[in-house]
């Protein structure tokens, strides 16, 4: 375990206790408010997220991982692929070269890849690789460590993080060769849990995406903000995602009732485009109004 003195962030020295998790302590930065475990859990990435990390078995469940290959999952998983493209394609003009960092089985890149883009990812899991292998049949996946894997300069015009700068022992350094395989203009599209949401303050040490020991860091818009322009890139949008709770839940009577509607109705012509409407909706209303989502999202351009 590697215990950090000062802030990776900022360079402060002033690296407070916010609270203990199974043992572990959270520590928050008094000048820039990044938080993160210290020391670094040490664990092992393969062992992490073998196949029982995506079928979601007991172990797993109880740290909250759902069966992610369960098919209507899938569907639901492969719908929201669809409404971070065209978000991408909005701010980056046209489609072009895709790296997916992070890439799990490969629900992004095979959305991409249909849409007509040149994709390419990377996965810690090999499992996660073989499937998007053998189901999606896209060969460009590399299994390996994030923090190791390579690519040329200039060689994407998109690389997107989802949910996965959380895991990063050294966020900064895989910003800055984030930055170095993206072309000039090039999008980075990245969305992880947000320690200063609603429900992470009101959860404290029970907050959902407190993870020991795959979630090494903790952002926020603000912080997240500090780490991208520091490296060059430009905020272009800042979303809020919800992840538990909605308009649609209360609607349909739960969760359960919202999946069985949903199932039904994803066909019916428009029903795509009536659902992303109530989903910007139901972002404001919990981000803005009630304050509960607990998700960030940012897009920005480099140079």
């Amino acid at each position: 375990m590697t215990r950090l003195t000062v802030c990776p962030l900022c360079g402060s020295q002033k690296l407070g206790r916010l609270f203990t998790v199974s043992g572990q302590d959270v520590e928050r930065c008094a000048d820039c408010s990044l938080a993160l475990f210290n020391p670094q859990p040490a664990c092992s990435d393969e062992r992490l997220y073998a196949e029982a990390y995506y079928r979601g078995d007991c172990a797993v469940k109880d740290r909250g991982q759902e069966n992610v290959l369960d098919p209507a999952r899938v569907a639901r998983r492969l719908d929201s692929c669809r409404e971070v493209l065209e978000e991408i394609e909005e701010a980056l003009g046209r489609r072009g070269r895709l790296l997916d960092l992070g890439c799990g089985p490969g629900f992004l890149l095979k959305t991409a890849r249909d849409a007509g883009w040149t994709v390419a990812g990377a996965d810690v899991s090999s499992f996660a690789t073989e499937h998007a292998r053998d189901q999606f049949g896209i060969s460009t996946v590399t299994t390996g460590s994030l923090e190791e894997v390579e690519f040329p300069a200039n060689a994407f015009d998109v690389v997107t993080l989802q949910h996965v700068i959380e895991h990063f022992r050294d966020p900064v350094r895989m910003v800055q060769r984030i930055s170095r395989w993206l072309a000039p203009g090039g999008i980075l599209w990245v969305e992880t849990p947000d320690i200063d949401s609603g429900q992470a303050k009101r959860d404290g040490a029970q907050w959902v995406h407190i993870k020991v020991p795959e979630h090494l860091f903790y952002f926020s818009e603000r912080t997240l903000t500090r780490l991208l322009t520091a490296q060059g890139f430009r905020v272009l949008a800042v979303h809020r995602e919800v992840e538990s709770t909605g308009l649609m839940n209360a609607a349909c009577g739960g969760p359960e009732g919202a999946k069985r509607f949903y199932e039904w109705a994803r066909h019916i012509p428009g029903f795509r485009a009536s659902v992303r409407a109530v989903r910007r909706l139901n972002e404001f209303y919990w981000a803005e109004v009630k304050g509960e989502s607990d998700v960030v999202r940012l897009l920005a351009r480099k140079g």
